[in-house]
């Protein structure tokens, strides 16, 4: 988030692309009241929810953004999981889900 925010502060037009779809439109609204392009005419700011770990949906993002947005000049890859419990438990859905997302992310 605070990247973001100082990418837009910066001049950035800014897309941020996440699974938690309330979180990215907060991130949004933030970067839009403190860019002041909630005033300004032109955009510059898109929010959008993706799995980032789902190959399809992140090709179908990426035509999504060159249409709304224009040609992607600079990628930032933040994503992370945090998940609270028994290790043993979670063992596996750590390798199912770092293995998916990095896999699939590249």
């Amino acid at each position: 988030q605070q990247m973001a925010l100082l990418f837009a502060k910066r001049g950035a037009i800014v897309v941020l692309c996440d699974i938690n779809e309330a979180g990215n439109l907060h991130t949004a609204e933030l970067i839009a009241k403190e860019s002041g392009s909630a005033t300004n005419s032109e955009k510059r700011v898109f929010a959008y929810t993706c799995d980032i770990g789902n190959r399809d949906e992140v090709r179908t993002l990426v035509e999504k953004i060159q249409r709304d947005v224009g040609e992607i000049t600079m990628l930032v890859n933040n994503g992370a999981s945090s998940v609270v419990g028994n290790l043993r438990e979670l063992v596996r859905f750590f390798q199912r889900q770092f293995f998916r997302r990095n896999r699939c992310s590249r």
